[in-house]
């Protein structure tokens, strides 16, 4: 199962586009063991859409099962970076 953002959402710009794609990533969770979500076309995502999207998993599922189950494909270092940042504090964040 492939999620494109872009044609989903628009865009990874605000909290409203993901919400979007929270909720149809966790009904793609519901139905397949592993979901791709594709970023083709999109250059950066903010931390309000990063954490409506990703972070929220945290009620559903562990940081482990995120990390089995959900693939980002065709993103660019700075999505990357984002996401990790929001799924993965340091501790000192946690301070």
């Amino acid at each position: 199962m492939v999620i494109e953002v872009l044609n989903l959402a628009g865009a990874a710009d605000t909290q409203d586009q993901g919400a979007v794609l929270y909720l149809e990533l966790v009904k793609a969770l519901n139905q397949h063991d592993v979901v791709s979500i594709s970023f083709a076309g999109i250059d950066i995502a903010t931390s309000s859409f990063v954490n409506t999207s990703f972070a929220r998993l945290f009620e559903l599922m562990t940081l482990e099962d995120i990390k089995k189950r959900i693939r980002v494909t065709s993103s660019t270092r700075q999505i990357n970076e984002m996401i990790k940042r929001r799924l993965m504090p340091t501790l000192r964040e946690f301070a």
